[in-house]
């Protein structure tokens, strides 16, 4: 593309009064491109229920626009008959070709620079708006602390691309970089095993959910509480001591989790207590299920049940099995339902054994023949 008015006298302002008509037509043109985006926008994206169109739009009509008039700035440079002004030594054609290529090396290094930047922003709003619509919404942190560093991570990796993609361009050897590069992440990835190793396992957590913030847990170890917290590193537990017990992501997706809390927040209230022998077991039952019943903690459906399940050496145990609505309220109700048999017990009279033992003494002989006596 070459513009030849020839209104002025002198080469030299002639040239540059061409290269300046060449530049002016390019940022009219990157003026109109951005107004027919900024058209589009109140048009056609506005009447969609998605935003997330208005918000790409939004990040990629300013690079567009950005490169219209950078195209235009190249075309202006390379109109410009350089050789012919003799400002410069040399041969005529030489001195051509080598401002061709500097017109060429520059554009193509800030056309690079508009095109990472442009990834970089189209990358960084859809990250944005995902963080608005759907990590917002979860009850988990780890969606909401991977993102920025996901955000991160992409944008390196586009510079590094980009200046690879440059140096490969003007003939800079790039494969010493890249060893420097792979040798660099090596070392930085056996420095930080241990963190990436949560990370990993934060992301594991957060695909599997194989518990969520307010579920209550029994690890292997046999520690139990409610998960408080769900992070990129760290799972924080909080304990029945009302203590925080931070646990390595790392080291939680390797144990034995029990999850009490699902697949509903029903759990089982079961206690074990002892009547005398001789006592009638099905009048107990009737009096502990009437305990059960009346408990307003207590679910109906599945209804309490009781059991005999042990001869023992002092009592004939018995157990109440029932279920209530929330797992939180298991450790109150259990005590309520416990001192609740105990006075239905008293009040008719069931005696609760305590441990005993029947002592027989006898005299040993004085002689192996002679029978010993009581």
């Amino acid at each position: 593309m070459s513009v030849d008015l020839r209104l002025l006298a002198n080469p030299i302002l002639n040239d540059l009064l061409n290269a300046l008509v060449i530049f002016v037509g390019a940022w009219i043109v990157s003026r109109i491109i951005r107004f027919v985006f900024v058209m589009i926008e109140r048009r056609i994206t506005a009447r969609t229920a998605n935003v997330l169109d208005d918000k790409v739009l939004r990040a990629i009509r300013g690079p567009i626009g950005l490169f219209v008039w950078l195209l235009g700035l190249k075309w202006a440079l390379a109109s410009l008959e350089v050789a012919a002004w003799g400002l410069l030594r040399g041969d005529e054609e030489q001195v051509s070709l080598t401002w061709d290529a500097a017109v060429d090396g520059f554009f193509f290094l800030v056309l690079a620079l508009v095109v990472v930047v442009l990834i970089n922003r189209g990358f960084s709003m859809v990250a944005r708006w995902y963080a608005g619509r759907f990590a917002a919404r979860t009850e988990s942190r780890v969606d909401d602390e991977i993102l920025p560093l996901i955000e991160r991570i992409a944008q390196v990796l586009v510079w590094a691309i980009a200046i690879i993609v440059i140096f490969d361009h003007f003939g800079i050897g790039v494969s010493s970089l890249v060893v420097t590069l792979g040798a660099g992440s090596l070392a930085f990835a056996l420095a930080a095993q241990e963190t990436l190793a949560n990370m990993i396992g934060g992301f594991v957590i957060f695909v599997d959910r194989p518990f969520r913030i307010g579920d209550r847990i029994l690890l292997e170890n046999g520690t139990k509480g409610d998960v408080q917290e769900i992070g990129l590193r760290s799972t924080k537990v909080l304990t029945f001591e009302n203590t925080i017990m931070v646990i390595p992501n790392a080291q939680i997706i390797k144990e034995k989790v029990t999850n009490l809390s699902y697949p509903d927040p029903k759990i089982r209230v079961m206690v074990d207590f002892g009547v005398a022998y001789g006592t009638d077991l099905e009048k107990v039952k009737e009096i502990v299920l009437e305990v059960a019943r009346a408990h307003p903690g207590i679910l109906e459906d599945p209804e309490p049940r009781a059991y005999f399940i042990e001869f023992a050496d002092s009592a004939l145990v018995m157990r109440l099995v029932c279920r209530t609505v929330d797992f939180k309220e298991q450790w109150n109700i259990t005590e309520e339902i416990r001192m609740g048999i105990w006075r239905a017990l008293y009040e008719h009279r069931i005696s609760i054994p305590f441990p005993q033992r029947d002592l027989w003494l006898r005299n040993w002989p004085d002689s192996p023949g002679e029978p010993g006596r009581k």
